[in-house]
């Protein structure tokens, strides 16, 4: 019998041992490379994540200043300085936002105090996302800049009027930032020559466009819109309740919807609307804003010394007021008129060291080649107000506290602001710097060009921003 030379009893379980050894090794490099890339990919996630948060930061933040006040009267100040905040999210995730502010545009030297208690021109935001998953986070950053411009509530267009606005003869309005010079009216809009206005028109009543009046943005009223001759509104029109009427050359470049129904309104290449009607279409009645109103109570003249004009003298009568203000002051100045008299300047020429308020419980009228100027070169602001002294709806009739400005009256180097309740006349004025107008009724009667320039106003109220973005990027994590 042959005896084999080598006993082999017992290779199958090695060859199956070695082979499990092999799988194992396989096995245990394919769970790290699934570990690793689970691991890699949840930290992508995380700074997915987290540079989400960021931007959700900014974008919460800007929309907070969009409805920030600047309240002075109130002592109320919102605009955010820090911002912090959770998202609503699995796995946890939350911003971190500082906000800087500047008076000028682009950004430069300190920051403002915060929260501002000024008028900002423009701010820097950093945001910070985090995104937490257990005892794991990611966090980036990212940064904005963006330009201010206020809106100043009641006091946010170029000319308001409560009961009506009377264009007879050329109104030129030029924008502050773009087409922004709007007018507004609780009552009727009617232009009925050569007008030239760089905003809309908001109308609660009716619209009345004929020879060449034109707005170049939107014309929007409760009630009907009629246009003739070769009046043109550069953007859309409505009409709310009522209806359009359009003839001969006149043209709106966009689209227009009324309540009821369009008459002569022709579309395409040749029609007078170059965009596209919708007819019996109920739209809102454009957004109501009531008459401002601007009073002197003892709290009002503290507001105003808070912002500077600490001289405030009282006169009893127009001749001794006139005579002061002819003077001149070397500071900012509330001059004080009461009881109710006839301040009128025939000739005269005011000449501001300082910004001025002539305050007055009667009419006030500059006639026949006025000049208020600057002394210096140095921009002022010259206010003429026609206080309520707590009255909400005067008789103007039998209280004339009317303001009338004509005859080549000019301003030159100063801003101006006029506010009363009842009728405000201007015709053949330059208005120098540019400035507002607020009345019952607004009457412009000939050859008035203006620039809308809001007008800060101590005892008014900012009532939010509009942003204009400049950048929004990552940076390295601070």
């Amino acid at each position: 019998m042959v005896r084999p030379l080598k006993d082999e009893r017992g290779v199958a379980m090695v060859t199956a041992l070695m082979i499990s050894v092999v799988v194992l090794i396989f096995s245990v490099a394919v769970v790290s490379l699934s570990l690793h890339n689970s691991g890699a990919s949840a930290r992508d996630r995380k700074r997915v994540d987290a540079i989400s948060s960021a931007e959700a930061g900014i974008d919460a933040t800007m929309a907070t200043i969009q409805a920030a006040v600047i309240d002075k009267s109130q002592s109320k100040y919102t605009l955010p300085c820090t911002v912090t905040e959770p998202l609503p999210e699995t796995p946890t995730a939350k911003y971190d936002v500082t906000v800087n502010y500047y008076t000028t545009y682009p950004p430069s030297g300190d920051p403002m105090a915060c929260p501002p208690t000024t008028v900002p021109a423009a701010a820097t935001l950093t945001s910070k996302g985090t995104s937490v998953t257990g005892a794991q986070s990611a966090s980036r950053t990212m940064e904005a800049e963006a330009r201010l411009a206020p809106v100043y509530g009641a006091f946010g267009q170029a000319i308001f009027s409560n009961t009506g606005i009377n264009l007879n003869n050329h109104l030129g309005v030029n924008g502050n930032k773009g087409n922004d010079g709007d007018l507004y009216t609780n009552g009727n809009l009617s232009c009925s020559n050569n007008s030239n206005i760089a905003g809309s028109a908001f109308v609660q009543g009716t619209i009345s466009l004929s020879s060449s009046c034109t707005f170049a943005q939107d014309g929007y009223a409760k009630g009907s819109v009629t246009m003739i001759n070769s009046a043109l509104i550069g953007h859309d029109v409505i009409s709310a309740t009522a209806g359009l009427v359009m003839s001969n050359t006149t043209h709106i470049n966009h689209n227009v919807t009324v309540g009821t129904t369009c008459t002569g309104c022709t579309t395409g290449s040749s029609g007078r609307i170059g965009g596209t009607v919708t007819t019996g279409h109920q739209s809102p009645v454009p957004p109501v804003r009531s008459m401002p109103l601007i009073d002197f109570t003892p709290q009002d003249a503290q507001t105003w010394k808070d912002a500077g004009f600490t001289n405030q003298p009282i006169y009893p009568s127009c001749a001794a007021a006139r005579t002061a203000i002819l003077a001149g002051y070397t500071t900012k100045t509330v001059a004080r008129i009461s009881p109710a008299c006839s301040l009128a300047f025939n000739g005269d020429t005011i000449s501001l060291k300082e910004d001025l308020v002539i305050m007055a419980d009667g009419p006030i009228t500059f006639a026949n080649h006025n000049q208020v100027q600057s002394f210096s070169g140095t921009a002022y602001t010259f206010y003429m107000i026609e206080p309520t002294n707590g009255i909400t709806n005067p008789d103007c009739a039998a209280t004339n506290r009317n303001i009338s400005v004509s005859n080549q009256t000019n301003f030159v180097g100063v801003y101006t602001f006029a506010y009363t309740q009842c009728t405000l006349t201007w015709q053949n004025n330059n208005d120098g710097l540019g400035g507002q107008m607020i009345g019952g009724t607004v009457n412009i009667t000939n050859l008035y060009d203006m620039s809308f320039v809001p007008i800060y106003f101590p005892t008014g109220v900012i009532t939010g921003f509009r942003e204009d973005l400049a950048f929004k990027r990552e940076i390295v994590n601070p």
